[in-house]
């Protein structure tokens, strides 16, 4: 029996763009067999506008 390295944790937040209050939140962890890394994809529209609003 093989015990797992590390758990993986997903957690993301769909919107129903067409109505204000229909959202989900979807969470999961489960046991992982080989070490992964960690991702944090952007929409990169988005990542380019708090970039420069960032910047002095």
């Amino acid at each position: 029996v093989m015990e797992p390295l590390s758990l993986m944790i997903q957690l993301a937040y769909f919107s129903n763009f067409l109505s204000k209050f229909s959202f989900v939140f979807y969470f999961v962890i489960q046991p992982v067999f080989m070490p992964m890394r960690l991702e944090v994809p952007l929409i990169l529209k988005n990542a380019r506008y708090y970039w420069a609003k960032s910047l002095p």
